[in-house]
């Protein structure tokens, strides 16, 4: 039975026997793999070891950590051995170590290591109760820790943008964060709009030039709402632009006193009957009464048609509004000054 490979430098550790990680940092670990081909090529081996520890479940092998992508490279120049490094390591602290040499190396996108800190805050929950202990063990912020977990919302577009995954494995953290500052129902729109530009240009919009779409886009909104909203009212403010109107013909169309009429109506009939009262008192009533009855009989005929035409312009000079007469120079003026509404002095 084999025994446990122990902790050690190892120059020429056997290819085979060397396993892959059970999690993967990488979705795509082939990624320039061919000019990392040709470094080994042209030096003749691989400088750097590895690091591994001993395979928790299958003695004789170890499981590669840090430099998974220069044992793929090494295997497909057809290389037996490889210089090795083994540690004794649980999973936490492994995946720990894989994490600073990749970041050291800056062999990782922004979203990748948005994964790996999710994996690492899932399933080592005690080593890493939150963010800002994660934080401390890798030597970053919780800053930094949030906003690239924060990436993993744009995951959500992967099925409704073309070539979101391949945008997405280059888009910076940066990036992901003007993209994320837009609401949840424009976010498609953005990125359907990086997606063109990036097939138009092979690049992905700026920080600054994905802020400013996302401005514009909120202000056309809030410009086309403002038009939704004064359109709902205009059947209101019309409504209430007439009704001013209608107060202003009113109040134009007034008397200068509510009672001018009425007064001078019951001030014409006291005269007459104070007149009447006076005659009566001096003898005369009679011969007025009979006078006035008189002319009255010879008036019936010939007068019939000139109060006729009178009792016509009467009826033609009256307000539309209060009813009230008008003189023939006053219903002019009004007439003219309110014209533009049709039928009121027709």
């Amino acid at each position: 039975m084999e025994e446990r490979v122990k902790p050690g430098y190892y120059p020429e550790f056997p290819i085979d026997r060397i396993l892959q990680p059970k999690f993967s940092f990488r979705r795509n670990v082939d990624e320039g793999i061919d000019d990392l081909m040709y470094q080994i090529f042209t030096a003749g081996m691989v400088i750097e070891p590895i690091i591994c520890r001993p395979a928790p479940d299958r003695p004789g092998y170890v499981e590669v950590g840090p430099g998974e992508r220069r044992l793929r490279a090494a295997k497909r120049l057809h290389m037996m051995t490889i210089p090795v490094i083994v540690r004794e390591m649980d999973d936490a602290e492994f995946d720990r170590i894989r994490m600073l040499e990749n970041l050291a190396r800056k062999d990782l996108s922004d979203i990748e290591i948005a994964r790996i800190l999710k994996h690492m805050l899932k399933n080592y929950p005690k080593e890493y109760p939150s963010q800002q202990v994660l934080a401390n063990a890798l030597g970053k912020t919780r800053q930094w820790v949030f906003y690239h977990l924060k990436m993993l919302e744009l995951e959500d577009l992967l099925t409704r943008v073309n070539n979101w995954s391949e945008i997405l494995s280059k888009i910076t953290e940066r990036q992901a964060r003007e993209i994320l500052s837009a609401p949840l129902e424009k976010r498609v729109e953005v990125a359907k709009w990086i997606a063109e530009k990036y097939e138009e240009t092979g690049e992905i919009p700026s920080a600054r030039e994905i802020r400013r779409h996302v401005q514009d886009l909120l202000e056309a909104e809030e410009e086309s709402k403002e038009e939704i909203a004064v359109e709902s009212m205009r059947p209101a403010v019309q409504s209430m632009i007439e009704s001013a109107e209608a107060v202003s013909i009113a109040s134009e169309l007034e008397p200068e006193s509510s009672h001018g009429h009425v007064g001078e109506a019951s001030l014409t009939r006291v005269n007459n009957k104070s007149s009447f009262g006076a005659e009566a008192e001096g003898g005369e009533s009679e011969e007025v009464i009979v006078n006035a009855e008189a002319e009255s009989r010879s008036d019936a005929g010939g007068g019939a048609e000139e109060r006729a035409e009178v009792k016509e312009e009467a009826e033609a000079r009256v307000c539309p509004v209060c009813g009230r007469p008008l003189e023939e120079e006053e219903y002019e003026r009004l007439r003219q000054k309110f014209s533009r509404f049709s039928g009121l002095f027709d």
